[in-house]
């Protein structure tokens, strides 16, 4: 059911800005209020999703038209907010789809890790009719920590790109089409959470000293399965396989550590080292090698293959919160080392989009967009880096979701800064081209979308969150609205 929100029907003026772009609001919801994206259906329908209070998806029919405002779609009652929606490539005889993630919340953007849910939203035909289906396709994985932006990938509907701001992944598959982890589970033998758990594991040995051999590893697993009544033999290549499928993990030469220490480790020694010292500081497990808590050399080590984490360096940070140059953390990409660019924990990567056969993100705090190269099933192609698209950090504060134009170029939100920049891609040139840091039109805004007439005609649509996270002039909210910007080039 279509219900009509409680300011959407008022009448707003249209703001002029300047002789090539004017701002009207063409729907608003009551203070308190955050709209986090937006998207245009074939239709030319607008969907619009709420982060806070409740995750709702609203629509606006005929935005033109400005006659209906934002009207409730569906409401998601095991999350309480939405965030990211994107339509997948539509399939013969299929409906069309557009997908959304969202999770629990305990406050406004204090979003609960491990609750994220991606739900697809499908209408059946082309018509401005409230007719939809909804339908939950993906408990995310307990690891994800914010789930922000949803990218389609061109000519794939079982699959999207999703951003994680904070934790790292940039790779979400839906269902109908499973991901060959989850169809392949049986041959798997362990779950995913006991993957986790034995890859955790691992590297905490490895920090240890004590990185397992393959066979110990392979004991580990098979005690595992036998204490839930499975005692089928593991595969050849089983343990290959798993460190092949977690990027965190790979298999080095071990070391042996020499007689000479080992048989210095008496207690005889052990208790004139204790006695030197009046007081002992535990060491905890990230800082000790083949040691225990004390500083007692543990074990002797493995000459031969083991296990042991992907990276070198202890500068380096673990693979699944790695940050590249942008400050992207990426899920099995490329670790970078962590010195001198934002940590994994950073409000980093956030809207993304596929264009010419680039991933385009942008980065929040860093102020910057990049883009890297990807396969046409969404992986990033072997050798690829992100490449620096446009700086922005002179002038703006924030980055928010963008869009393109048809010429490739870049409109982003920057909330915060309560406007919309343009950005020209070839050059790294932008402009402020809607709103501003002291203004109300599109204070707080989130995403943009463009919808095309058929005389050629140009509207961006912006969603904004009311400026809840920074007020205007540090006192001044309002209802999350969504904004027609008409673009005449």
């Amino acid at each position: 059911m279509l219900v009509p929100s409680v300011l959407s029907l008022i009448a707003f003026p249209a703001v002029a800005l300047g002789s090539s772009f004017t701002a009207k609001t063409i729907g608003q919801l009551p203070l308190g209020t955050w709209l986090e994206n937006v998207a245009v259906r074939s239709n030319g329908d607008l969907l619009v999703t709420e982060l806070w209070p409740s995750a709702t998806v609203y629509t606006v029919v005929k935005p033109a038209d400005c006659k209906s405002g934002l009207e409730e779609l569906v409401t998601f009652p095991s999350i309480t907010g939405l965030l990211g929606i994107a339509e997948v490539p539509k399939s013969p005889g299929k409906p069309e789809t557009f997908i959304a993630v969202g999770s629990e919340a305990t406050a406004l953007s204090h979003l609960t890790p491990g609750t994220f849910e991606a739900w697809a939203i499908e209408f059946p035909n082309r018509r401005h009719q409230p007719k939809v289906k909804v339908r939950k396709i993906s408990d995310m994985t307990k690891k994800s920590a914010f789930l922000n932006g949803v990218a389609a990938i061109p000519g794939r509907s079982d699959a999207v790109l999703v951003s994680d701001s904070v934790a790292g992944t940039l790779r979400g598959r839906l269902t109908g089409a499973q991901s060959r982890q989850v169809a392949r589970q049986e041959q798997l033998r362990l779950t995913t959470d006991q993957e986790d758990d034995l890859e955790r594991w691992i590297l905490r040995q490895k920090k240890l000293g004590h990185a397992p051999t393959h066979a110990q590893v392979r004991t580990i697993v098979r005690s595992v399965l036998a204490r839930h009544g499975d005692h089928a033999p593991l595969g050849r290549k089983w343990t290959t396989r798993f460190v092949e499928r977690h990027p965190a993990l790979k298999t080095k030469l071990g070391r042996r550590t020499d007689w000479e220490r080992v048989n210095a480790a008496t207690p005889a020694n052990i208790k004139r080292l204790f006695d030197v010292y009046e007081t002992v500081d535990w060491i905890p497990p990230e800082r000790r090698y083949n040691a225990d808590e004390g500083g007692i050399m543990e074990g002797q080590g493995v000459n031969g293959l083991v296990i042991g984490s992907s990276q070198e360096s202890p500068n380096a940070v673990p693979v699944k919160t790695a940050t590249s140059e942008g400050g992207v953390p990426y899920f099995g990409w490329r670790a970078y080392r962590s010195d001198g660019f934002y940590p994994a924990d950073a409000f980093g990567i956030n809207g993304i989009k596929v264009r010419d056969s680039y991933l385009y993100f942008t980065n929040s705090n860093a102020v910057k967009i990049y883009r890297i190269a990807i396969t046409p099933a969404g992986y990033p192609k072997k050798g690829a880096k992100p490449q620096l698209v446009a700086d922005l950090s002179s002038g703006v504060g924030f980055f928010d979701d963008f869009e393109f134009d048809t010429n490739g170029n870049i409109y982003a939100a920057t909330n915060f800064d309560n406007s919309i920049v343009f950005v020209d891609v070839k050059t790294g040139k932008w402009r402020t081209v809607v709103g501003g840091i002291h203004e109300m039109t599109v204070a707080g805004s989130t995403a943009a979308a463009f919808s095309y007439g058929k005389k050629g005609e140009k509207t961006l649509y912006v969603s904004t969150s009311g400026a809840l996270a920074k007020p205007v002039d540090g006192t001044k909210t309002e209802g999350a609205k969504v904004v027609a910007v008409k673009i005449r080039s």
